[in-house]
C-alpha cells in the first residue's frame, strides 16, 4: 500500500483536492500459461465508503 498527499480528481468532483488517497494491491493466482485479459474495478464509491 502507498499513500499520496493529493490526487487528480475528476472535473466536477465533490471531493476536495487536498485529501490523502491510498492505493492497495493484492495477488491473484493465475494458471500457468494463461494471460490476463482484463481487470474489473469497483464502481465509484460515495459517502462512508470513500472514507474507509
Amino acid at each position: 500500500m502507498t499513500t499520496a498527499p493529493t490526487w487528480n480528481r475528476p472535473a466536477g468532483s465533490g471531493y476536495p483536492a487536498g485529501i490523502a488517497v491510498s492505493v492497495y494491491a493484492t495477488q491473484v493466482p493465475l494458471a500457468a500459461g494463461r494471460t490476463l485479459a482484463y481487470v474489473t474495478l469497483p464502481p465509484t464509491v460515495s459517502g462512508d465508503e470513500a472514507a474507509a
